[in-house]
Order: C-alpha cells, then structure tokens, then sequence
C-alpha cells in the first residue's frame, strides 16, 4: 500500500529568505530564488485576479461534515 500525506494552509507559503545574496537557493533554470514552493510565486495578476484569490475560504471538517480528496486512479504502463 502507500500512505498520503495533505497539507492544507491558510495561504502561498513564502520562505523570507536568506540572509545575504550568497546564501540563496538558486538552480541555474530559474529566474528567481526558490520561496519554499518551489518555482511558483504566483505573481501574474492576470493569472491570478484579486476579485478571485483575495477572499476568504473555509474549510468545514469534523463529525458534521464528510471529508473526500479525490485522487485519479493511474493505471500501470
């Protein structure tokens, strides 16, 4: 079997960084440091439009309120 982990947060994670210029994650392919998300920052305002990504969500779980991820099932090669 396998196990799955989900982590859920309450926004884009940003990590603020090192100290100096030196001590930046870089890989030659990309443009900018890494953030602690990888390559995405999320920066294009017609990608993501405030009237969309600047509200508020919530998440209900509990007793009360069925939880389901849905995952596609891959068949083998």
């Amino acid at each position: 079997g396998y196990r799955l982990a989900l982590t859920v947060r309450g926004k884009d994670y940003v990590w603020p960084g090192a100290k100096s210029q030196d001590e930046q994650f870089t890989l030659s392919n990309f443009a900018k440091p890494l953030t602690g998300c990888g390559p995405f920052l999320h920066e294009e305002p017609r990608d993501r439009p405030k009237t969309v990504f600047d509200g508020k969500v919530t998440l209900h779980t509990g007793k009360a309120y069925g939880a389901w991820l849905m995952l596609p099932i891959i068949p083998p090669k």
